[in-house]
C-alpha cells in the first residue's frame, strides 16, 4: 500500500462525512416531520428551515462515489452488482424529495400529503444508505471476478437492518439540533432523538461483536480509540449544550459525532474497501483495487478542485440560511 492510496481512502471518507453532516440536516428534518404529522403549522415551520442546500448536498455523496469508483475501479463492479437496485431507488428518492420540497416552498400553502411525502422520502433515503453501509461493514459474498455472488435477500440481514435504523436515528438527531438552532424547537425534541440515537448505536456496537468481529480488530493500538472517544464525548456533551441554550454547539456536537462515526467505520474496514464474506472472491483492498499511481495523481488534482468548489458552495448556503430569519 502507498500513501497515495491511503490519501484517496481518506478523501472518500471526507466526502462521505460532508454528505452525512449536511444532508443529515435535511433528511433528519424530513424524518421529524413524520413524528408530528397531525400539526400542519409545525410541519411547515420545520420544512421552512430548509432551502437551496437540499438541492446541493447530494453532490457530496455523488462526489464520494465518483472518487471511490475512479480511484478503485473494481469497487464499481462490486457495488453495482450488489446495490444497483438500492442505488436506483436512492437516486429516485433524492429527485422526488427535491421536487416535493421545491413545490412546497413555491406555493407556501399547507399541504399535508406533500409534507408527509417529503418526510417519507427522507426516511427512505436514510434507510437505503444505512442498508448499503451495513452490508459493506458485514462483508459481501463476492465471486472470483469481484461481483456480488448473493441474492437480494442476503442484503436484508439483521445487522444491516439495525445499521439502517441507526442511520435514520442519527439523521433525526442532526435534524433536531438544526431545528433547535433555527426555530428554537424545545430541548425535548433533541433529547428524544438523542436517546434513540444513542440506544441504537449501542445496539449496533454490541451486534457487531458477533456479526462483524473483524471491525474490532484494529483496536489493539491506542490511537484507534481516538474516534470512539471523540464520538462518545460529542454525544455526552450534546444534551448539556442543549440545556445550556447553546444550539450551535449542540449541532456541532452532533456533526462531530457523525464525523467520528465515519472514522470508526474507516478504521474498521481499512485497508479493505469491500470485505468479502462467504464467496469465492477476495476482499477488495486499497492495494489491489487501486488505479495506477499516475491515474491516482492526476485524478487527485481534479478531486481537490471539486472538493473545494462543493465545500465552498455548502459553506455559502449554510451561512446564508444561518443569517436569514425563518
Amino acid at each position: 500500500m502507498t500513501d497515495l492510496q491511503t490519501t484517496w481512502f481518506l478523501l472518500v471518507g471526507v466526502l462521505l462525512v460532508g454528505y452525512s453532516v449536511l444532508d443529515g440536516i435535511d433528511g433528519g428534518v424530513g424524518t421529524l416531520v413524520l413524528s408530528r404529522s397531525g400539526e400542519d403549522e409545525t410541519r411547515r415551520r420545520r420544512l421552512a428551515t430548509l432551502g437551496p442546500a437540499t438541492l446541493g448536498n447530494e453532490l457530496w455523496l455523488v462526489g464520494g462515489l465518483a472518487a471511490l469508483f475512479a480511484a478503485f475501479p473494481p469497487v464499481r463492479e462490486a457495488v453495482a452488482s450488489a446495490f444497483g437496485a438500492l442505488l436506483g431507488a436512492l437516486a429516485l428518492a433524492f429527485v422526488l424529495r427535491a421536487v416535493v420540497l421545491g413545490k412546497g416552498r413555491a406555493s407556501g400553502a399547507v399541504d399535508r400529503p406533500r409534507d408527509v411525502a417529503f418526510g417519507a422520502l427522507s426516511a427512505l433515503a436514510a434507510v437505503l444508505l444505512g442498508l448499503m453501509l451495513g452490508n459493506v461493514l458485514l462483508g459481501l459474498p463476492l465471486d472470483e471476478a469481484g461481483r456480488f455472488a448473493g441474492a437480494f435477500g442476503d442484503l436484508l440481514s439483521p445487522f444491516a437492518l439495525v445499521v439502517a435504523v441507526e442511520t435514520v436515528a442519527l439523521f433525526a438527531l442532526q435534524g433536531a439540533c438544526w431545528l433547535n438552532l433555527r426555530v428554537g424547537e424545545g430541548e425535548d425534541l433533541v433529547l428524544r432523538a438523542w436517546v434513540t440515537a444513542v440506544a441504537l448505536h449501542g445496539l449496533t456496537g454490541v451486534f457487531s461483536l458477533f456479526a462483524a468481529p473483524h471491525l474490532w480488530e484494529p483496536y489493539h493500538h491506542p490511537l484507534t480509540w481516538i474516534a470512539p472517544v471523540v464520538m462518545l464525548a460529542s454525544l455526552v456533551a450534546l444534551p448539556y449544550f442543549v440545556k445550556a441554550g447553546r444550539p450551535a454547539l449542540a449541532l456541532g456536537s452532533s456533526s462531530l459525532s457523525i464525523a467520528a462515526l465515519w472514522g470508526i467505520v474507516g478504521q474498521g474496514l481499512y485497508p479493505a474497501l469491500v470485505p468479502a464474506r462467504g464467496g469465492a472472491g477476495e476482499s477488495l483492498t486499497i492495494a489491489h483495487a487501486a488505479a495506477s499511481p499516475d491515474a491516482l495523481t492526476s485524478l487527485l488534482v481534479v478531486l481537490l478542485v471539486a472538493l473545494t468548489l462543493v465545500a465552498g458552495y455548502s459553506a455559502f448556503v449554510f451561512l446564508r440560511l444561518r443569517r436569514t430569519a425563518v
